[in-house]
């Protein structure tokens, strides 16, 4: 009964709508009466014919399932419980039209269970409804056979001011007076000087009532309810200074007695800011972009930004599926690690006037951006290890089309050249989608091989990690028989069985300087910014130095 009338007795579906589905919730109602009656009728009541009997009991059914009905819909909304049983004619005359495309016996036998089981329920409901229907019209004579969402929060008000021994502000009785024009409802300004507007208990109740109950709140509902205008909610939703603190607070009640809440995508779409800033990040599983994501998402959030976050999955398709659909969300601005030097000149043009900080080594030299210094912590990393005695060295993995490797094996061979070393290094070479995979297993074949160097300086943090697992399964020990650093300083380096030595790339500052910028962007700042972080050498226990060593 609730698809046609809501929990304040007024019908919300089309009026024939509303009949038609009555007529098939009696079907219902007398098809559940017929299973569960019929056999007690059948045993209590017995004539000298079969059909006297059936037709008895069919009387005695439709009679106890047009009370049921009348009772469901009668107390509500007046006129569905009379077309509900006038649709139901309509479907018994829809059944005996279907029987009459039948032959022979099939015709006959149809014809009666339809004459016995459908005629009685219609003839009945209808002699009742239509007389009841009739007789209550009389005694409430209103053309729409409903009381008006106004009328009916008039009379409760007068009936609470009965309560209360007080007069009541309005006779009850009829229809309610039209309503006020609008400016009697917003009323005049009171952030432009005019007094608060005056409304009953009555009118609060049915803007309430309006704004909640019938649709979602607008910026509209908020104005009328807190007696302000449209543009008064904006600048208070923009904590603009100008407004006073009175005001606003009854701007923000307004907003939690109605739900209300600002629609960030609407607010893009007239320029103003959505406080939103998008990332693309390429492997979100990355422990290094996780945490720098961690101090992006703190920094935003302490400037009232929120951060929406895709991963490219180190796909340039992915990349710019993201970026499109950020562009879409009208965000405020956007921080890209591209996943290529070769991606991010696909996506460049499309982002051109949005505000925008790189983060990484794969930037256009126009773009600003926040990186770590790679070729000067792989320096300082093979610098230690040089210190340490190591003089056979390898620089093991990163992809061979990689930006960043090509920038840490550039200060590995400096750091290397200037001991006068050729040093060596291991380079995944072609489409190599799982790198931690192949880091593995090149390490295994390695450290089974006759070639094991003396120390290895591992692309990455994750690649050490793999490089000690291939280790252990081979028996060489770290750092007895092979240094090892990594790079990165992941948080699973510092792990007490782990305890790697690594590079930090101060990854939570590189983050926090990243929204800093991609801030004063938003506020209007001008100009590329370029922001180089110094790497730090984080020394741990998978180093030893190199017994008969120099340095």
């Amino acid at each position: 009964m609730s698809l046609f009338i809501d929990k304040h007795k007024r019908r919300k579906s089309p009026l024939a709508l509303a009949a038609f589905g009555t007529a098939l919730l009696y079907l219902c109602v007398y098809g559940v009466l017929y299973a569960v009656l019929a056999e007690p009728l059948y045993r209590c009541v017995r004539l000298h014919s079969p059909a006297a009997t059936l037709a008895v009991h069919s009387m005695a059914i439709a009679a106890a399932g047009t009370a049921v009905c009348c009772l469901l819909f009668l107390l509500e909304d007046k006129r569905v419980a009379p077309l509900g049983f006038a649709g139901l004619a309509i479907v018994l005359g829809m059944f005996y039209t279907a029987a009459l495309l039948l032959e022979g016996e099939d015709r006959v036998l149809m014809l009666r269970l339809i004459t016995m089981y459908g005629l009685a329920p219609v003839l009945v409901g209808n002699a009742v409804a239509w007389p009841v229907y009739w007789k209550i019209r009389r005694r409430d004579p209103a053309p729409k056979h409903r009381k008006t969402l106004r009328q009916e929060l008039a009379e409760a008000a007068a009936a609470e001011a009965a309560k209360k021994g007080e007069a009541p502000a309005a006779p009850a009785a009829g229809f309610a007076p039209e309503p006020p024009p609008e400016e009697a409802v917003s009323g005049p300004d009171p952030a432009a000087g005019g007094p608060a507007p005056f409304r009953s208990e009555a009118e609060d109740a049915m803007l309430l009532y309006r704004m909640t109950a019938m649709k979602r709140a607008t910026i509209k509902d908020v104005a009328a309810l807190a007696g302000v205008s449209a543009a008064t909610v904006s600048r208070v939703l923009d904590d603009r200074p100008e407004i006073s603190a009175e005001t606003k607070e009854k701007v923000r009640e307004a907003c939690r007695c109605l739900g209300y809440v600002p629609n960030a995508a609407a607010r893009g779409l007239t320029g103003r800011r959505t406080n939103v800033i998008g990332m693309v990040i390429p492997d979100v599983s990355n422990p290094y972009f996780s945490g720098m994501v961690t101090a992006i998402e703190r920094r935003a959030a302490q400037e009232g930004f929120r951060v929406m976050l895709s991963n490219s999955m180190r796909s340039e398709e992915q990349e710019l599926r993201a970026i499109d659909h950020f562009l879409a969300r009208q965000i405020d601005g956007l921080l890209v690690a591209a996943i290529s030097p070769q991606s991010q000149a696909r996506h460049g043009a499309l982002i051109r006037g949005l505000p925008c900080v790189y983060i990484g080594v794969n930037h256009c030299e126009a773009c600003s951006y926040v990186m770590s210094d790679n070729t000067a912590g792989a320096y300082a990393a093979t610098r230690y290890l040089l210190g340490l005695g190591h003089r056979d060295i390898l620089f093991f993995g990163g992809r061979e089309t990689s930006r960043t490797r090509e920038l840490r094996i550039k200060g590995f061979y400096r750091a290397m050249a200037e001991e006068g070393l050729k040093g060596r290094d291991l380079v995944a070479v072609g489409d190599v989608r799982q790198l931690r995979q192949w880091s593995y297993e090149r390490a295994l074949e390695l450290f089974q091989s006759n070639s094991v160097p003396q120390a290895i300086f591992a692309f990455s943090d994750i690649t050490a990690l793999k490089i000690m697992e291939a280790a252990e399964e081979r028996g060489i020990r770290i750092p007895q028989d092979v240094s090892l650093v990594g790079y990165d300083n992941i948080s699973f380096a510092a792990l007490p069985r782990i305890d790697l030595t690594t590079v930090s790339q101060r990854k939570f500052r590189a983050g926090e300087i990243a929204v800093t910028r991609l801030l004063e962007q938003i506020h209007g700042k001008k100009g590329r910014t370029v922001d180089l972080l110094q790497p730090e050498l984080v020394v741990r226990s998978t180093c030893t130095k190199k017994e008969g060593g120099t340095g």
